[in-house]
């Protein structure tokens, strides 16, 4: 049975105008402090790469970054130089560590762009990690992801990390995995919401062009408490 539209409308509404909300001391800082509080640094900020999904996460981070005059670089790290996806496949393929890109000299944070590509289903955010650790001893913050690990030794990982990391989560399962780990103090985790709900209606008033066409475009949200989620 089809929803009344009311309903519909109301349920859009709660999406669209959804703001970031504090959490439970317990679970860190969200990323939104995170990056006030490094409002003055310059981040290499990268996309590991992803579908039209992905796009909406990074689009949410690049909106934030420009709202609080952050200055940063960006990288497409799956997507962009055919040099850095060569190195890449090659280093996968074979178990290399080789050097796959390099980054802005005046960075003082690399940021990763969130998502669900740290995981054992879509594995080039983990080598992307790996890589960073292993070749940049400066702080790397890693957005709101979706972690899980059958086959990763995720902690072998983050056990070759000198310099200081924080993996943000974007609902409390990936939380509770992470602190099962019983990770090095320097590695931080936090909860925080999908980079996605940094947007708002007035970000796709562009959009309103297709209304009047036999073919348009639709936009569809997910909406779910990460703090109940399990």
């Amino acid at each position: 049975m089809m929803p009344a539209r009311r309903d519909l409308e109301e349920l859009c509404g709660a999406v669209i105008n959804k703001k970031n909300i504090p959490y439970k001391q317990e679970w860190g800082k969200d990323l939104s402090q995170f990056l006030f509080e490094n409002k003055d640094a310059f981040f290499t900020v990268i996309q590991p790469g992803g579908n039209n999904g992905d796009e909406l996460i990074y689009r949410g981070l690049n909106k934030k970054l420009k709202d609080l005059n952050i200055n940063y670089d960006e990288i497409k790290y799956k997507k962009g130089s055919i040099i850095v996806k060569k190195i890449s496949d090659f280093n996968q393929r074979f178990g290399m560590t080789f050097k796959e890109f390099s980054i802005n000299k005046k960075t003082d944070v690399i940021l990763i762009h969130g998502g669900a590509n740290i995981n054992d289903y879509w594995g080039h955010g983990t080598n992307l990690l790996r890589n960073l650790i292993l070749h940049y001893d400066i702080p790397i913050a890693v957005a709101p992801q979706t972690f899980n690990f059958e086959k990763t030794d995720f902690l072998e990982i983050l056990k070759k990390a000198k310099q200081e990391i924080h993996l943000f989560c974007r609902e409390r399962t990936s939380c509770s995995l992470l602190k099962k780990m019983q990770l090095p103090e320097n590695i931080k985790i936090h909860l925080s919401d999908d980079t996605a709900f940094y947007l708002n209606k007035e970000d796709f008033a562009h959009f309103n062009e297709y209304n009047n066409k036999k073919d348009y475009a639709l936009l569809c949200f997910r909406i779910g408490d990460c703090r109940k989620s399990t």
